[in-house]
């Protein structure tokens, strides 16, 4: 239309008029609203206690997920005929088969080689999964497991004597649960002594079982590996620290640190320990049986390795990737649905009794300030530029306390010049870290020991 505007100045008057303009149609209309942001919190909360600190670990947020993935799986099926799998919240990826854990709690295979899928009664309330060569490992939300499929070496037999299990690890035919005291057990095949967990293995935060080996992180962000070691790769590097997660391949290892960076070390036939001099910061790492996958911080994945079957290769770009895995010749992802998000995250905070103590990016945190006998109770809220999320159910917790085990017997055997001293080596469950014996005479210390008997 015609706009008319009339600027007045001292004895000046001017009159102004805009040419008509003509518009086109409207559009068709879109309707719309804002991205509501869900503000997702962590998920498999729990705690791991150890005579000298308390360690508080989570699983970040998810948002409603599903699993893409590349490369050769089992007997001529590749991922083309890998049914739609929605609603994931975590991918196990055994060599020739996956196991996926669902929100609603229960768990899923593909392929399933002719095995029946878990039966209804025992496929619910499941908080973690570990999927081996054709078995499978499910850790329910009381602490208890059970085991499915292959069971030839006792791998599916879970031990019915572990009720407080946090996480769980399968191996080619072995099996693995970290406890909430952070120690192991394990059960299965022991020809490389796979399950022969190191006596004094304690403050163990993850796990991990490669074919015939294991691997535990611990704490102090060192790392333990036993069982077989043809190809070096239970050889932990000795100046390996600040390590944040672990991957297991077949026969070789990947360590994640805290600066973002990727070790790796063990069998090395298609380049799968020779990580990329150009690889960014990294978030996520997967192994599997001869190639190896990063997730950098800008959202891109690196694979090298063993690409016969294009498992390195993406076959699209994604986004919103929450979780990789790696199988014997395939790759497996977990990616956000769309017009799904739980927000822009930020990090966590601790509540100890309800007070704020601690923020973190990490999914997990380290109390050092407990007592022996003190229980404390904790929450976790997600930090999120648009808010913060509700807060996690509350875990009151206390440290292991040492009941300090004395010698069972003391012997002593005289001759002309001296008397000789004999006890047997005490150590046991909850007796404490030993670092050597006090001896008296007559109540009076007069030496101390270190392993010695």
């Amino acid at each position: 239309g015609s706009h008319t505007m009339y600027v007045v100045t001292w004895d000046t008057t001017y009159d102004i008029t805009w040419n008509t303009t003509e518009f086109s149609t409207p559009s068709d209309t879109v309707c719309g609203t804002p991205v509501e942001q869900l503000l997702c919190s962590v998920t498999d909360y729990h705690s791991i206690s150890s005579y000298t600190e308390l360690n508080l670990n989570w699983t970040a947020p998810f948002s409603p997920s599903h699993v893409e993935a590349w490369g050769y799986v089992y007997n001529n099926v590749d991922v083309t005929n890998m049914p739609m799998m929605e609603d994931v919240t975590k991918i196990s990826a055994g060599p020739n088969h996956g196991l996926v854990l669902k929100s609603d709690s229960t768990v899923y295979n593909w392929p399933t080689a002719g095995w029946p899928q878990l039966s209804d009664s025992e496929n619910h309330s499941f908080i973690d999964i570990a999927a081996g060569w054709w078995f499978n490992i499910g850790l329910y939300n009381d602490g208890t497991m059970t085991g499915w499929w292959w069971n030839e070496s006792g791998q599916a037999s879970t031990p019915d004597s572990v009720t407080d299990a946090v996480a769980v690890a399968a191996g080619y035919n072995h099996a693995m649960a970290l406890r909430s005291d952070g120690t192991v057990v394990a059960w299965g095949a022991n020809g490389n002594g796979q399950i022969d967990v190191p006596a004094d293995l304690n403050n163990v935060i993850q796990i991990d079982a490669g074919y015939w080996y294991s691997a535990a992180l611990k704490s102090d962000g060192t790392v333990v590996a036993w069982g077989q070691n043809n190809w070096e790769q239970t050889n932990v590097p000795d100046d390996l620290t600040d390590v944040v997660k672990i991957s297991c391949g077949g026969n070789h290892m990947l360590a994640l640190k805290s600066d973002g960076s990727v070790v790796a070390w063990g069998r090395n036939s298609y380049g799968q320990t020779g990580v990329p001099v150009s690889l960014g910061v990294v978030e996520k790492i997967a192994a599997g049986g001869y190639h190896s996958m990063a997730l950098q911080n800008n959202g891109v994945v690196v694979g090298w390795g063993n690409n016969d079957y294009s498992q390195t290769t993406l076959p699209e770009s994604f986004d919103d990737i929450s979780q990789i895995a790696c199988g014997e010749y395939y790759t497996a992802i977990l990616v956000a649905d769309p017009g799904e998000d739980c927000g822009t995250l930020n990090g966590y905070t601790v509540y100890e009794g309800g007070d704020s103590i601690a923020f973190t990016t990490e999914s997990n945190y380290t109390v050092t300030t407990l007592e022996w006998g003190e229980e404390a109770c904790y929450n976790i809220a997600v930090n999120y530029t648009e808010g913060y999320s509700a807060w996690t159910d509350t875990i009151c917790a206390s440290l292991i306390t040492p009941t300090f085990c004395n010698t069972d017997t003391l012997v002593a055997e005289s001759n002309y010049d001296e008397i000789e001293l004999y006890w047997p080596n005490r150590t046991g469950y909850d007796c404490g870290t030993l670092i050597g014996y006090c001896v008296y005479q007559d109540g009076i210390p007069i030496d101390t020991l270190n392993d010695i008997t």
